[in-house]
């Protein structure tokens, strides 16, 4: 796989922002951008009454740390004293600090577009490596991933790990690439995990062509 390694970009997107597709489960749907949201309407009474009033809302936020070493290694026994919480500069009380390992909801997005077609048996024996390191709770879908109207769902969220190997001995590479359409929508499917933990690992050359959606 090192030789590779400078073809494919690996991303891993915690999922943070709220979108409004549907992942397409055939290669036939298209993808088009959501509408954007109504502008806020404002009560010009609310506001007036609300003039000199200070309103502070508090929330309880949850926060998964993993430490490791100079050597990668992964460093067990922390207590809460060897951490600290920062909010725009400002130090955060911790409220509850506990180590566990928890499990995951993820998804793995392979680009296979034409661009990909020498190294995709790289690309698929490296997600199969990734889906050995899941734990027993873990859930993992697939995507397939091309242009905008090729983007396939070819494994649902599932804790089988040789379901989740089958369908990848199953991907051809042809096509153009929507990068960026494929992790919005796969975004979307992945807020349906049961985990309160959410990733995308995402593996392609980076080249984007297609997409409807912009960096932006």
């Amino acid at each position: 796989m090192t030789n590779s390694k400078r073809y494919m970009t690996l991303i891993i997107f915690l999922l943070l922002t709220v979108f409004t597709l549907d992942l397409p489960v055939s290669g036939q749907n298209s993808l088009p951008p959501p509408p954007p949201p109504p502008p806020e309407k404002k009560n010009e009474k609310t506001d007036k009454e609300d003039e000199g009033t200070i309103k502070i809302r508090a929330d309880l936020v949850l926060i998964d740390v993993t430490v490791l070493d100079k050597n990668n290694k992964f460093v067990k026994g922390l207590d809460r004293n060897k951490f600290q919480v920062y909010e725009d500069q400002i130090l955060q009380n911790v409220e509850f600090f506990s180590q566990d390992q928890v499990p995951i909801s993820y998804g793995i997005v392979l680009d296979t577009s034409g661009s990909m077609r020498r190294r995709l048996p790289t690309v698929i024996k490296a997600a199969k490596s990734l889906i050995q390191l899941s734990k027993p709770d873990d859930e993992v879908f697939i995507v397939d991933m091309k242009d905008s109207q090729n983007i396939e769902l070819i494994e649902d969220l599932t804790t089988n790990l040789d379901d989740a190997n089958d369908a990848l001995d199953n991907m051809v590479a042809g096509g153009g690439t929507s990068l960026l359409d494929g992790i919005v929508v796969s975004g979307e499917h992945a807020k349906q995990g049961k985990h309160r933990r959410k990733a995308l690992v995402v593996i392609s050359d980076g080249d984007e062509r297609d997409s409807t959606y912009s960096a932006d």
